[in-house]
């Protein structure tokens, strides 16, 4: 956005009497978008150039392009003038701010929080933290970090994936051998040995528990951990043992009652 246009924004708004947090406060932005469209940094788009217009009760065209009339004359007869009490105006409204400790807005363009010399803005377009040391912004594209001193480091997607493909290496080079016993297959088989050569094809069917039993014991040594440890399927496994092996169905059920303790005693 030209100066022209930013002088004129400012002017508007020093004519209507408000500062640059009234009128933030009215279009439901940010301090700090006011005075960045007054010192040419940034422009407001449609919606808040039509906003201000009828604010100020103007047209768009008159916005943009036409002084307001009480300032066209100022203007030719001391331009050196206006411009000294359009900085000292700015310093004012920002010193003003600076004694305000927090400032919280939240809105269809997002929420932003100021804090001094800190600020964070969270939108569709990701995550913007500033303070007077570093930049920081975390967006789809990946993460962005600027330090007060110009250096910058940036984590995008493949930066991303190359970390996720040396942590599966790592992952798979600590992994023991033995954590890839196919477990399901031995199974399986073991079923099929059982009933072709004993014919215990309606009773061999409980090994089937050692695949979720066997899966839930490798869980349980590589994340070191007893809770991985598949108490319920133990305690199943074990009551159909006890029903077919020793016809023990009442009072074998009693079994159940020991997942609590165990559970205890595991964690």
């Amino acid at each position: 956005m030209n100066t022209e246009i930013a002088n004129r924004l400012y002017q508007y708004r020093k004519r209507s009497n408000f500062s640059q947090e009234e009128l933030a406060d009215k279009l439901g932005i940010s301090r700090q978008a006011v005075s960045k469209w007054e010192r040419a940094e940034a422009s407001p788009d449609t919606d808040n150039l039509i906003n201000l217009a009828k604010l100020y009760g103007v047209s768009l065209d008159d916005l943009i392009n036409n002084d307001p009339p009480d300032i066209k004359e100022e203007n030719k007869e001391n331009t050196q003038e206006e411009q000294d009490n359009k900085s000292t105006e700015q310093s004012s409204d920002e010193n003003q701010s600076a004694k305000k400790k927090s400032y919280v807005n939240i809105g269809k363009d997002g929420i932003h929080v100021e804090d001094e010399d800190e600020s964070v803005h969270i939108s569709f377009k990701g995550i913007h933290v500033e303070d007077n040391d570093e930049t920081v912004h975390i967006g789809l594209d990946g993460i962005h970090v600027q330090d007060k001193f110009g250096e910058s480091v940036y984590v995008g997607k493949d930066f991303k994936d190359e970390i996720k493909k040396e942590f599966r290496c790592e992952v798979n080079r600590l992994k023991p051998k033995w954590a890839d016993i196919p477990i399901g297959i031995i199974t399986v088989i073991a079923y099929i040995l059982m009933g072709v050569y004993f014919g215990w094809w309606d009773t061999a069917w409980i090994v089937f528990f050692l695949i979720p039993i066997g899966h839930g014991i490798i869980n349980a040594i590589r994340k070191r951990s007893t809770s991985e440890i598949p108490v319920f399927m133990i305690i199943t496994a074990t009551y159909f043992l006890m029903g077919y092996l020793a016809g023990s169905w009442h009072p074998g059920w009693v079994v159940f009652l020991t997942i609590p303790i165990f559970h205890w005693l595991l964690k």
